[in-house]
């Protein structure tokens, strides 16, 4: 067993080929658009929810092309059938958003 540990140990990756760096993290929730968050000079972590559409305003277009779907009634014959199961029967569709809450500070409500 010794010589394979030192086998292991010789062959690990050697810290000083690593440069450690702390990156300042900001934490915001950008409903209001700041021009400025793209002028940092400086390396910066962001997290947050990016949610004014003027930070995305230069790929809109792809963004939008991403979610042009195919018409599933024509393409798809399993879909057809879904479709009249639904439109047979008493259905509900529930979609409930919990993951990327649950563990948020700011959220009020207990999950």
């Amino acid at each position: 067993m010794g010589k394979l540990r030192n086998f292991y140990y010789k062959r690990r990756w050697r810290f000083k080929d690593f440069k450690i760096v702390k990156i300042p993290a900001k934490e915001e929730y950008y409903s209001k658009y700041n021009p400025n968050i793209f002028n940092c000079k400086t390396l910066r972590y962001y997290s947050g929810y990016f949610q004014n559409e003027k930070y995305f305003s230069d790929v809109g277009k792809d963004v939008r092309q991403a979610f042009i779907f195919p018409d599933f009634r024509e393409n798809v014959e399993e879909n057809k059938k879904m479709l009249e199961k639904i439109k047979n029967s008493n259905s509900v569709f529930l979609h409930v958003r919990r993951g990327d809450y649950k563990n948020e500070s700011w959220v009020k409500i207990k999950y």
